[in-house]
């Protein structure tokens, strides 16, 4: 982060000048009003959902501190989650298909069932995976990091 500020920081005085700004501050102090003290990186997103959070954001970046949190209508966060016990389709023995090679999988639809008291059919078996209504490719921070394993 440092080094994009430090590039933004030499445009600013490269360019300061061609700018032709009725401005009587320097080019280093228009470069540190504009990147020294940033909390943090906005970035703008084109899709709603992400758009939402983008918003939020940026509200909350121009709000005094100590203000109360902020929402955005129609924010994903606000929205009330309802969980029902999963259905079984009569064609399919199992709920969900977790590969042995996919770390965490099964153990995160163990910890769901228990926390939600589902009773959740899973297999490893690959024979088993016509017998699944879904599959769980679950992605975290083991996933790409473990050499030829992953």
């Amino acid at each position: 982060m440092a080094e994009i500020k430090d590039e933004l920081k030499e445009a600013v005085e490269q360019r300061f000048a061609t700018w032709r700004l009725d401005c009587s501050h320097s080019a280093a102090e228009l470069a540190h009003a504009l990147f020294d003290g940033c909390i943090a990186v906005i970035t703008w997103e084109r899709l709603g959902h992400f758009m939402h959070v983008a918003k939020r954001q940026l509200a909350s970046a121009i709000l005094p501190a100590g203000s109360r949190p902020t929402y955005v209508e129609g924010e994903m966060i606000m929205t009330k989650l309802m969980l029902v016990r999963p259905p079984l389709k009569p064609q399919n023995a199992f709920h969900v298909y977790c590969s042995p090679q996919n770390v965490g999988a099964r153990e995160l639809i163990q910890e769901l069932g228990a926390f939600f008291s589902f009773n959740i059919r899973m297999t490893t078996a690959l024979d088993d995976l016509p017998k699944c209504d879904k599959v769980l490719i679950y992605l975290n921070g083991e996933t790409w990091t473990r050499g030829a394993a992953s």
